[in-house]
């Protein structure tokens, strides 16, 4: 490797993440991936470029700004599932008080069941709902059902 340009390209998971961290450290390559960042530790230097924004940050904020203490979080896909872990770990670092109720959306065309049966078992009146989908067009299914 030390006589040429290499990087490494793919789409990584949980299971994965580590290992692929750890090559690109190893060989100072660098990693792009289309999808969502999984850097496991950011105080280490690496040579990781993710193409898709991570917006977990924004989340976070959004949730501490308005000052929500119980929040149901629903998502369709292992990505999802990632971002909510980086989220619980933020606030118990951050020893944010919040309860977070999460529901994973196995097809978003059945969508509106998991919404009326959220609303029917959740007496408050005002309910925080963060929706977490792969697509855009996951969320245009999702608005169709509900209006």
């Amino acid at each position: 490797m030390e006589n040429g340009s290499f990087v490494l390209f793919g789409v990584i998971d949980s299971s994965s993440v580590e290992v692929v961290e750890s090559y690109s450290r190893r060989f100072r390559m660098p990693f792009v991936s289309p999808g969502l960042s999984f850097t496991v530790d950011p105080e280490q230097p690496n040579f990781e470029i993710y193409l898709r924004p991570d917006h977990t940050n924004a989340v976070i904020d959004m949730v501490k700004f308005y000052g929500w203490r119980r929040v149901h979080y629903l998502y369709d896909s292992n990505e999802g599932l990632m971002r909510i872990e980086q989220i619980l770990s933020t606030f118990t670092r951050q020893q944010y008080n919040v309860s977070i109720y999460m529901h994973r959306l196995e097809d978003v065309s059945q969508a509106h069941d998991d919404l009326r049966m959220l609303d029917r078992s959740v007496l408050e009146f005002y309910k925080c709902i963060i929706l977490d989908l792969s697509s855009p067009g996951g969320y245009e299914i999702i608005l169709k059902q509900v209006s």
